[in-house]
């Protein structure tokens, strides 16, 4: 499943920061990543019209960008052929990689790319260059992250894996099958790198405190106590359900809020990626995905997979 890895690259460092990532899980399962970067014929157009906003507007004229900041497609792609050449030489598990230049639409093409590599993993940086022409990544991820179908990671810019140590995967579940549609990719990747798998349930406790008088905190303690077994006896069989040779499942309840409280938990596990479905149990399809897997995105310091979600 996670033979072949692509990692989309646009010559910035943040961008290489998913390399790590991808070069390890390859690394683990036998596997090999294949490195891309996109050229967006539109790029020049929306440099030019940025640079405008900035020009002698006086003379009536918008002002073009110098010269050397402008280049052909050819030039682009050019340069960009001599970036991914540089990243395999540099470094050293690269070396036989497939590399490719793409051109079109960054998000489809990366997309095209990783089917037209039979590849089951795409492993990209969650900021990389911020300037207009060459920002390859970014709002592309969300995009990415809407059409794909299959599992992608995304890497935090500062983010620094600890090598030599075990990787824990973090899979939070909310009592849907949707959500446990991360299992579907965390299973067999837990299987051939030898992780851990932690499968969580958050129980929110503090919303149900907010503004009640002290003397009724007791009776909804013991509600909290209720769900809090009932989340137990859920993971247990949800353990009991996805048992994989050679994989060690760990349930753990835990009290708080899940948009919050995930980015939270998983800045205490070394080396923990988080795996999530694109929308739990609510079922918002919001215009990038579920509320709580946005947030996690957004806040989270680890690693998160996002799966495709099996609809209900």
């Amino acid at each position: 499943m996670f033979q072949k890895i692509i990692v989309p690259l646009d010559s910035s460092d943040l961008s290489e920061r998913a390399l790590s990532v991808a070069s390890s899980i390859a690394k683990a399962v036998g596997g090999s990543v294949s490195i891309c970067s996109s050229i967006d014929p539109n790029d020049q157009a929306k440099f030019n019209a940025y640079w405008a906003l900035g020009g002698d507007m006086d003379s009536g004229i918008a002002a073009l960008p110098p010269e050397g900041l402008v280049r052909t497609e050819e030039e682009r792609r050019s340069e960009m052929e001599q970036y991914l050449s540089k990243i395999k030489a540099d470094n050293a598990n690269l070396s036989g990689s497939d590399s490719s230049v793409l051109t079109g639409t960054p998000a489809d093409e990366i997309l095209a790319y990783a089917h037209s590599q039979n590849a089951g993993l795409i492993v990209m940086s969650s900021r990389g260059r911020s300037g207009i022409v060459r920002g390859v990544l970014g709002s592309v991820i969300d995009k990415l992250l809407r059409s794909a179908d299959i599992p992608v990671i995304v890497v935090p810019s500062e983010y620094e894996a600890h090598s030599g140590e075990a990787i824990t995967l973090i899979v939070p579940l909310d009592g849907s099958k949707r959500s446990e549609s991360a299992l579907t990719a965390a299973l067999p990747l837990a299987s051939q790198i030898g992780a851990t798998v932690k499968v969580l349930h958050f129980v929110q406790m503090e919303s149900r405190y907010a503004g009640m008088p002290f003397n009724e905190i007791g009776p909804m303690k013991a509600d909290i106590d209720d769900l809090t077994a009932l989340a137990s006896a859920y993971l247990d069989d949800v353990c009991k359900r996805n048992e994989t040779d050679g994989v060690t499942l760990e349930a753990e309840v835990v009290i708080g809020y899940p948009a919050s409280h995930i980015s939270e938990y998983s800045q205490n596990v070394s080396n923990g990626i988080v795996v999530m479905t694109s929308h739990g149990r609510s079922g918002l399809k919001r215009m990038l995905m579920g509320s709580v897997t946005d947030a996690t995105l957004r806040n989270s310091d680890a690693p998160v997979m996002v799966v495709p979600a099996i609809e209900e």
